[in-house]
This record gives C-alpha cells, sequence and structure tokens, in this order.
C-alpha cells in the first residue's frame, strides 16, 4: 500500500487537553471496500530511520495540483486561483467575523443575537486578516498548504492525487471570552470569486436536491428587509453554490461548496459565498434557553473542527456534489487495536446501481428488515434494483412495501379524497406482492419491510 507520512498542524498538537501524543498522520487510499462489510489495513514498525519531509515555508507563489486540478497560493500564503482543464477561476478565501447584536430583549430592536437567532451588531463582518504564518508540504498522494491566521483560527487546504474536489479543514476556537453585554464573535468563512452569480444562489434541501435562492427576496411575498445579513442566511445541510448567470452558453461556471455538517449560509454579494463556522455569544437572546450561548469545556471556549470541499465545474454538477457530500456523510468507521487484528475481511460485497442510495437497513422485527432505497438522480428512466443484492447467502421469504415510516402497507393507506372535481387523484404506486426487484424514479424514495428465510 502507497503511504505518506504528513506532520500534524501545530493548531491540532495545541487543542486544549488533547491526549493523543501523535504528531504525524498516516495517508493512504482504502481501495474497494466492500459494500456493507469491512477491509483490514495492517501496519508495523519496521524502521527507526528519520523521513525527510519536504516542508516548505511560503515566501512566495506556490503553484501544484494533480491530474484534474491546479491551484495557485500566493506569497501570503492566501488560496488565489483554481484551474481545471477547461477553465479557471479566481479564488480567495478569507475568515472573518460578525460581532453579535446586545440588548435587553425589551422590544425587537434591543433583541440580542444568541442560540436561536443570529443578528450581528453591524452589517459588515470584521476580517481575521492574512495568515500569520503558511507552509507547503508537497507528497506522492496529498499536497497540503498550513495556514495559520491568529490564536483561535487555523487551516489546512488539502489536494488529493485524482480527486477533483480541493478539502479545507478549518479549526476555530476558543474564541476570545468577554463579560455579559460585550458582543461575541460569530466566526464565517468567505469565498470570494470572479463568477457574475448576480443576486442567485442556492443551497440544499435536506441533503437532496437544490433550491434556488435570491438575495433581498421572498418568492411569495413582498419581503421588509430590516435584517440585510441574518434574513438573507439559509440553512445548509450539505452544500450550497453559486454560477454565472449571466452567461449565455450553456457551460456556465459554478462553485460548489460541500459541508461536513449542518451550517447556515449566504451570498451577500455577487460572486461570494459564505458559511457560519462558530459562535460564542455572551447574552441571551430571551427566547427560551435563558442563557448565553457561551459554551465551554475544560474551562476554555470550544473548539470546532471541521471540513468544506470545494468543487469547480462547468456541467451541472447537482449530482457530483452530491455525491461528495454523501461521501463525507456516510464515510467508512474506522476501528484501530488489536481486536481490529483478528477480524477477518468481508467475503462478499454489496453493490447497487451507482444512482441508488441506501438509507435504512434495519431491523425491523425478529423476523424482518426495514429497507428504505433512494434514487438521488434528478431525471430520466426509474432504476431497478434486486433487493436480493442486500442480503447475500440469505433468502427474501417476502418483500410488502409501505409508507415512508414503514408503520403501514401501501395497500392500506387511504389519501383524503378532495371534493374540487378540477383536481386529479394521484393513485399512490407501489406494491403489496412478494417482489425482489422494484423500479425506482428519479427523486424517488420507497420503503420495504423484508422478511428473510
Amino acid at each position: 500500500v502507497e503511504t505518506q507520512l504528513v506532520p500534524l498542524p501545530d493548531q491540532v498538537l495545541r487543542i486544549p487537553v488533547r491526549i493523543s501524543s501523535a504528531k504525524y498522520e498516516l495517508v493512504f487510499f482504502a481501495d474497494n471496500i466492500p459494500g456493507l462489510g469491512s477491509k483490514l489495513y495492517k501496519f508495523e514498525h519496521v524502521s527507526n530511520e528519520e523521513i525527510n519531509l519536504e516542508v516548505e515555508r511560503i515566501e512566495d507563489t506556490v503553484i501544484f495540483g494533480n491530474s484534474h486540478l491546479k491551484m495557485e497560493v500566493n506569497k501570503k500564503g492566501i488560496l488565489n486561483k483554481l484551474k481545471t482543464k477547461t477553465s479557471d477561476i479566481h479564488l480567495t478565501q478569507e475568515f472573518a467575523y460578525y460581532k453579535g447584536a446586545v440588548g435587553d430583549n425589551t422590544d425587537f430592536a434591543k433583541r440580542a443575537s444568541g442560540a436561536y437567532i443570529f443578528r450581528p451588531k453591524r452589517n459588515k463582518v470584521i476580517p481575521v486578516g492574512e495568515p500569520q504564518s503558511a507552509t507547503f508540504i508537497k507528497g506522492n498522494l496529498v499536497h497540503e498548504v498550513h495556514q495559520k491566521f491568529n490564536e483561535w483560527t487555523s487551516q489546512v487546504i488539502r489536494l488529493y492525487r485524482g480527486h477533483k474536489h480541493l478539502e479545507l479543514e478549518w479549526i476555530i476556537g476558543p474564541l476570545p471570552s468577554l463579560q455579559h453585554n460585550m458582543p461575541g464573535s460569530e466566526v464565517i468563512s468567505r469565498y470570494r470569486t470572479d463568477i457574475d452569480s448576480g443576486d442567485l444562489f442556492k443551497t440544499d434541501s435536506n441533503g437532496r436536491f437544490m433550491i434556488q435562492r435570491q438575495r433581498d427576496h421572498r418568492p411569495t411575498w413582498d419581503l421588509n428587509l430590516t435584517e440585510p445579513v441574518s434574513a438573507n442566511y439559509y440553512p445548509v445541510v450539505s452544500r450550497m453554490s453559486i454560477e454565472d448567470s449571466n452567461s449565455v452558453s450553456e457551460q456556465k461556471k459554478q462553485v460548489w461548496v460541500m459541508t461536513d455538517r449542518a451550517e447556515g449560509g449566504a451570498s451577500l454579494q455577487s460572486g461570494e459565498l459564505e458559511l457560519m463556522l462558530h459562535r460564542r455569544l455572551f447574552n441571551d437572546d430571551a427566547f427560551g434557553v435563558g442563557e448565553a450561548l457561551n459554551e465551554t469545556a475544560y474551562g476554555k471556549g470550544l473548539v470546532v473542527r471541521g471540513k468544506h470541499k470545494l468543487l469547480l465545474c462547468e456541467e451541472d454538477c447537482e449530482i457530483a456534489s452530491r455525491r461528495i457530500a454523501e461521501e463525507e456523510l456516510m464515510k467508512p468507521l474506522i476501528f484501530f487495536g488489536e481486536y481490529c487484528s483478528n477480524l477477518r475481511e468481508s467475503p462478499t460485497s454489496v453493490e447497487l446501481p451507482a444512482d441508488i442510495k441506501l438509507l435504512t437497513m434495519e431491523k425491523w422485527s425478529e423476523e424482518s428488515i426495514l429497507v428504505r432505497l433512494e434514487n438521488i438522480r434528478k431525471s430520466g428512466n426509474p432504476t431497478k434494483v434486486d433487493l436480493d443484492r442486500l442480503f447475500p447467502g440469505r433468502t427474501i421469504a417476502s418483500t410488502v412495501e409501505t409508507t415512508l415510516d414503514g408503520n403501514l402497507p401501501i395497500s392500506e393507506l387511504k389519501r383524503l379524497q378532495w371534493k374540487p372535481s378540477d383536481l386529479k387523484r394521484k393513485d399512490i404506486e407501489g406494491s403489496t406482492k412478494d417482489i425482489s426487484s422494484v423500479d425506482l424514479k428519479p427523486k424517488q424514495i420507497r420503503s420495504y419491510i423484508v422478511k428473510l428465510r
């Protein structure tokens, strides 16, 4: 197995009450992991010989890449440009923070920013500034740029061999501690590009498909804009994007940012995306918690560590971006230790069509299993799924399609009959027959109770 040793950033080593003594991480590609199975890797200490790592302090422009993507970092250690085989964009990434509003909550104008609402004191962010230091690590599997901005903000930018996207892993915290009635900090990561996106951007709908958003606008009512920043923030469960809205070509430049957790996001200027990373506030917003959003651990403010993945493309990347987001959400579990050395690798692999996601496989009773499947495509023909593939070595005795929650067979579902004659009744598709092969239309989710012999 080809490997690469990478030093951990100093900011990781200095996380409060960190227990591990590790100073390096070992990078390798775990290929062909069996579906619903496991694969075993064994590592042995074979030499005490020191390895010379290519660590270079960035003092001039650095350009590096792989077979799909090239990246330019300027002499200050700031991401400056991304280039694919067909296009390139000027893109910078920076950290900034809003000062949270302070008030006694006696009326809305005096409402404090807190656990339930994001309400900045002013409508402009305060930049964290340029990196105080930046280093470049070149390797056979991954290139890394380590950035330190201040005592509570740092980041590692990674480009893996063969990947079409960039990974940005940030560490925020502990944020400064202040007294009650002082404005706290609400930290964002902001991506600035030369894409002319106008006032449009997209966010995902609960990790599934995308919804178009328009700055300072609501599609069903006239917006009285009193909070120009927070009113334009939307939930981002897995990804958000902007594209060149003025291009007449079908090939429009797009930037997608995938998250590893739910965050708030906005596009407050054309060509920009921003995502909320961390908040520490010292005033209650009077919405029920009864305390300020001032979470601590070991006597210090929380440290948050997370990832963004950045994708640049010209074709429709909604499905490609979702696959990247799903890989982060459904990444394999990693186990370590002597116990693992006694495990056997899975003899079989569960393989499903590329467009099908296994949402649920849950024991429903002593004899049955709840299986829930989703077709992640937006359009096209149905995809056939052989349920027998999910249970190698077992035989399906019966299969019954149910409502999505699994509590009622489709045959027993009775919809409300609407009285207006101009509304056409749409029958619920489904089957209560014993079936082993099912069809899923694009965007469709179906649930089944499967009994095994």
